[in-house]
């Protein structure tokens, strides 16, 4: 994982780009002095904030929390003296870059960036303090100001850089497809090319297919759900959830719902837009393969709490997460190391232990030396507090087979692929009317409560 993707200092920017942004800040008009419009690629900020407004805060009072805090950082940043200038002690005069996002489909959920810079085009180095603006009134109309967070998939580690020479189509049966119901993936998209012409009827359209969303990054088409990850993470996720519901009563509809960029990265914004539109449309079943470790976010929290308010809880599936570093065979062993906290926990899966309808997903194994029980895999976590599921794979031991991968690359590996098993069986119950089967296995508690489910791919 790389948590400092959305958020980490500025670095080095080309000097003609630095003279475009400051003759945008310098010349622009005094109205549009927090919009500031950013071309991409999007600048590394050195801080971003996330705003969760009050419900029915009109536009007047947020252009004014806004400002607020832009003025906080612009007084702050008039008077901070840089611990390690040379001039230390010295005060500096920074120029302020900034740009305010907004949740296409949540009025509620704004995203703040921004960069305190010298002459010199170097950032600040320390961070202000968002609660500052509050003392005077700044903030009383936000419920949540936090961090944001950098959210990444749940690590891919099997050799997959060539994966194009490898493909073959997924193949999707001819089955009866209820349009009614929907599971919703968070991911990096789709390639619609790794599959057979039939993937063009799962993926879900809105009411008026031109209003659909699909894409919740910044700066990108909301009409754009592509995916180009190198290791078509989103692809593969949505393959596998296809072929764990496959049953007598066919397909649901795929909504395909893009929050991760091509280098798997995303964040607490992308994500939590990207939930709340799930909420609004209805999905029946939300798939999470991602998270990071670290502290609970308020936002993302108060998002994954939506899907409890219905009168019947939409389950929303989250990856376990797995070890950080990289990963090589063996796979299929257990590692006391992977226990959560490790030393942090991973969120949204940790959430588990507030919300029963956030069902946190792990693999697990045989443990060949005690007969029938289950041990965890090398490298994803568990925990029998805070991972709620495990998957045993009767046929593979700690990788997950993929449809449009042929023998010369077979697997994946990670909880990011075993959480769509889970959320296409729980899809497949809810188009059967019937009941999503686990097992138990107390004895040694890799899932709280030893709970698991068995599963045996069949994928040609």
């Amino acid at each position: 994982m790389n948590p400092k993707k959305l958020h980490n200092p500025l670095g080095f920017i080309p000097w003609y780009l630095l003279c475009l942004i400051l003759f945008a800040v310098l010349f622009s008009p005094a109205s549009c002095n927090i919009k500031i419009s950013q071309p991409k690629p999007l600048i590394n900020y050195s801080f971003s904030w996330n705003i969760l407004f009050k419900p029915g805060t009109n536009e007047k009072s947020k252009d004014s929390t806004i400002n607020s805090l832009r003025n906080y950082l612009k007084n702050y940043y008039s008077k901070y003296q840089d611990p390690n200038s040379p001039d230390s002690g010295i005060s500096k005069v920074y120029t302020i870059i900034d740009t305010t996002l907004k949740c296409p489909c949540d009025l509620s959920l704004y995203n703040y960036n921004f960069s305190a810079i010298d002459g010199m085009g170097k950032a600040a180095t320390t961070t202000a303090d968002p609660k500052q603006p509050a003392a005077n009134g700044g903030l009383i109309d936000v419920l949540v100001l936090a961090d944001n967070t950098s959210i990444k998939d749940s690590v891919s580690t099997t050799d997959t850089s060539n994966l194009k020479k490898y493909y073959v189509k997924e193949n999707i049966k001819p089955l009866k497809i209820d349009k009614s119901k929907k599971l919703a993936i968070i991911d990096t998209g789709i390639d619609p090319a790794l599959f057979n012409e039939l993937i063009n009827r799962l993926i879900w359209k809105d009411v008026i297919a031109s209003n659909t969303l699909y894409n919740f990054l910044p700066f990108q088409s909301t009409a754009d759900y592509k995916d180009r990850s190198p290791e078509y993470h989103g692809s593969a996720v949505a393959a596998i959830a296809i072929k764990s519901m496959e049953g007598e009563a066919g397909y649901s509809k795929l909504m395909i719902l893009k929050a991760l960029d091509s280098d798997y990265v995303g964040s607490i914004f992308s994500v939590s837009c990207a939930l709340s539109y799930a909420h609004q449309k209805k999905a029946d079943v939300i798939n999470l393969s991602l998270g990071y470790f670290g502290d609970r976010d308020s936002i993302l929290h108060r998002y994954i709490g939506l899907f409890s308010q219905s009168k019947i809880p939409v389950p929303v599936f989250a990856a376990a997460g797995n070890a950080r570093g990289k990963h090589a065979a063996p796979y299929c062993q257990h590692n006391n190391e992977n226990l959560l906290p490790n030393p942090t926990l991973f969120y949204p899966a940790c959430f588990s232990i507030d919300f029963k309808h956030l069902i946190s997903v792990t693999q697990v194994s045989s443990n060949s030396q005690v007969s029938n029980e289950k041990a965890s895999c090398n490298f994803q976590n568990y925990s029998p507090e805070f991972i709620t599921l495990g998957v045993f794979d009767k046929e593979n031991c700690c990788v997950t087979p993929v449809g449009f991968l042929n023998n010369d690359i077979k697997y994946y590996e990670g909880s990011s692929f075993v959480t769509p098993i889970a959320s296409g069986i729980k899809m497949r119950t809810i188009l059967e009317a019937s009941t999503m089967v686990m097992d138990f296995d107390p004895a040694k508690r890799i899932t709280t409560g030893g709970r698991f489910i068995s599963f045996s791919p069949s994928w040609r």
